[in-house]
């Protein structure tokens, strides 16, 4: 099946319920389809400065070990994507309150979950054997559809998932308001 350089997005994020709005967005970009993914809590400074995903000083431990690893992955041969597009900062709300960082993130991821679920159905066409690696605690539970998560108690495991589930499960509670 030929594969094809994608670097953009498959269905639109929820940006209007995002503290986040307005910013710019480090987009997701691979080979199409791919049954390998990447997905990170959001981007860093660097990412958000130069629009790609995973370059910065945690990026290139990745692709370290990656690349240098038993199964020598490279950039190339997997989808790269933040469970959110934009990078995180502390926000002031026009009522004069403040959201501190962590409550940023919470929510951008959020208003992105349901933007990451049609990428990754898209991307994997929603194969049963593709490999989605979350990266970050934020990352497993936008994927997972749980909060407080924590990634080290799933450290080396395989979780089952069902995107077609999922993305059902988002389209519900999109259609009940509770996004």
């Amino acid at each position: 099946m030929a594969k094809t350089w994608f670097h953009g997005l498959t269905i639109a994020p929820d940006c209007h319920v995002c503290p986040l709005h307005g910013q710019d967005k480090v987009l997701p970009c691979g080979y199409m389809p791919n049954r390998i993914c990447f997905v990170g809590e959001g981007p860093g400074a660097t990412e958000s400065r130069e629009g790609k995903g995973f370059v910065g000083m945690s990026g290139q431990d990745l692709w370290n070990m990656t690349e240098n690893g038993p199964e020598h992955y490279s950039r190339e041969d997997v989808w790269v994507t933040n469970a959110a597009l934009c990078l995180p900062k502390p926000k002031k709300l026009q009522s004069g309150a403040r959201l501190d960082l962590l409550e940023v993130k919470r929510k951008s991821v959020w208003a992105c979950r349901r933007r990451l679920i049609h990428e990754l159905l898209t991307v994997t066409q929603g194969h049963s054997g593709a490999v989605i690696v979350p990266i970050g605690g934020m990352s497993l539970e936008s994927i997972m559809g749980q909060a407080n998560m924590k990634i080290m108690s799933h450290r080396g495991a395989v979780l089952e998932l069902d995107l077609w589930e999922v993305w059902d499960d988002v389209e519900r509670e999109r259609k009940a308001g509770r996004r």
